[in-house]
């Protein structure tokens, strides 16, 4: 229950939160009437509330048999589309040179001093977070990538195909504990994906009020740092 309320639930009540806001304050038909957005009464307010949590619940259903799709979108598997295909390879050449650079800033001379010592550690700690090699767009699919070959393939394991037959075998507080990540990387993708689909409906609602405009960089920005909690979750 924990899972379906903080990987499905939670995003897509926030997607839909938004979207009953914006029809009720008729932003899509002009100027945005914020005082129509409150309920006028106890009854409204729970009627809101039911027809947002039955909105949120079927779209959390029918969007988690994509949940696998969802984090592979944000790692950056583009290469199906023409348009991504070429914008992924202008991502991945800039983490080329992102990881060229923390490699530069990992090689220190043996006599460096204390600062320039902990600058390197810093770097090679975040260079673990890059795959040696077959990097891709993101940092969140470099993170699992570097993960993936790491866990399995050094051994001579095709990690996605040998890890189902693994997991079974693990001990119960290590499973706990893998399940507790896997659940905070897909919610932390799941918020990032709610929040861009909401940056869309404040821009194409709120294009025409520039007052408003505070709340398409508010929820761009809380896309960022989902993503980034995505990538800390890898």
């Amino acid at each position: 229950m924990r899972r379906v309320l903080a990987v499905h639930f939670v995003p897509c009540a926030l997607f839909v939160g938004c979207l009953y806001g914006l029809v009720r304050a008729g932003s899509f038909s002009g100027r945005s009437d914020w005082s129509a957005v409150l309920p006028s009464s106890p009854a409204a307010a729970a009627g809101a509330l039911l027809l947002v949590g039955a909105c949120a619940a079927v779209l959390g259903m029918l969007l988690q048999p994509f949940q696998v799709r969802a984090v592979r979108v944000l790692e950056g598997y583009w290469d199906r589309w023409p348009v991504t295909a070429g914008f992924a390879g202008v991502l991945t050449e800039v983490q080329r040179r992102r990881g060229q650079a923390l490699a530069d800033r990992a090689d220190i001379a043996a006599d460096a001093g204390a600062d320039a010592r902990r600058v390197a550690a810093d770097a090679s700690r975040r260079l673990t977070t890059l795959p040696e090699r077959a990097l891709l767009p993101t940092a969140l699919g470099n993170a699992l990538r570097a993960g993936e070959l790491s866990a399995g393939e050094r051994y001579g394991l095709t990690t996605l195909s040998s890890w189902p037959r693994i997991f079974p075998q693990v001990s119960a507080p290590l499973a706990r504990a893998l399940s507790s990540a896997r659940d905070m990387l897909d919610t932390a993708v799941n918020l990032c994906h709610a929040f861009l689909a909401c940056t869309v409906l404040l821009l194409a609602a709120l294009y025409d009020e520039p007052g408003r405009w505070w709340l398409v960089a508010l929820a761009l920005g809380s896309a960022a740092v989902a993503y980034k909690g995505a990538v800390i979750g890898a």
